[in-house]
């Protein structure tokens, strides 16, 4: 047993108190401890101390700081349960206590992992380009549920999937007037299968991928291929040159009909 010899209030923090004891050696600091746990416990110099009580005294301390640390890693923003776990963890609190910590927070509902997923969806759906494949994966890493992936999923509709699908299609296009419409547009499908976006999702956002001005621009690129197939196969004789040039712009992603058509006026005529 050890005794409360004297009760000051630390330099740094007025809401943390020193505890000096005497455990019949003469007094000596004993341990620091939160206003809080301090006042519910009904601590007072005199008062004596066993080593189990001692024990708890600094468990709910503990618990105290974690709660604290808590508070300030979600006064940034809504956080999902495991985001919490792993910044206490980092923190190095102890399991009994980051535990302890989750319970309370629930209780005063400062986690709720059905709200965050919905959250979380809402925010990104409006800041990036992420489709709900991707954002699922997200939720996933963050320890959500299936039940409450599906429940902030929702939230992101097949008519805005679509937008946020085409205003990267309009935005992107064709980035380089090199590219066969036919390869630009599958440079996009794979881009937006990386994003999240499922293939139904990507054909619709797809479907008037070619306009006029593409098609001026796809003629633009054929020619410019063309020119490169040219010097490639320069050296094999006609008939081979024609099936080679063919078979390489073919794999560019032209349609046979545009490259006949570019065989028939450039190389037929000796213009190029």
């Amino acid at each position: 047993m050890v005794k409360i010899t004297r009760i000051t209030t630390q330099k740094n923090d007025d809401k943390r108190l020193n505890i000096y004891i005497d455990d019949g050696a003469g007094e000596k600091f004993g341990f620091g401890i939160d206003m809080d746990v301090f006042v519910n416990y009904n601590l007072k110099k005199g008062l004596e101390l066993d080593d189990r009580l001692i024990g708890e005294l600094l468990y709910e301390d503990e618990v105290k700081k974690a709660f604290q640390q808590a508070l300030n890693y979600l006064s940034y923003r809504i956080r999902s349960q495991k985001e919490i776990e792993d910044h206490l963890v980092k923190k190095e609190f102890g399991e009994s206590v980051i535990a302890a910590v989750i319970q309370r927070l629930y209780g005063y509902k400062y986690i709720d992992d059905a709200e965050f997923a919905k959250a979380y969806v809402r925010t990104k759906k409006r800041t990036t380009t992420k489709g709900p494949n991707v954002l699922k994966r997200e939720l996933i890493e963050k320890g959500l549920s299936g039940q409450h992936i599906d429940m902030g999923l929702q939230e992101y509709s097949m008519e805005e999937q679509v937008e946020v699908a085409n205003a990267y299609v309009r935005k992107k296009g064709k980035q380089s007037k090199k590219q066969s419409n036919s390869e630009a547009k599958q440079k996009l499908k794979q881009t937006l299968l990386q994003k999240g976006f499922s293939y139904e999702i990507i054909e619709i956002a797809l479907t008037e991928f070619v306009n006029d001005e593409d098609r001026g621009e796809e003629w633009e690129a054929l020619m410019h291929h063309g020119k490169k197939a040219q010097k490639k196969y320069r050296n094999y004789n006609d008939k081979e040159f024609v099936m080679k040039v063919k078979q390489y712009l073919y794999r560019k992603g032209f349609l046979m009909e545009h490259i006949n058509q570019w065989i028939q006026e450039y190389l037929e005529t000796d213009e190029m």
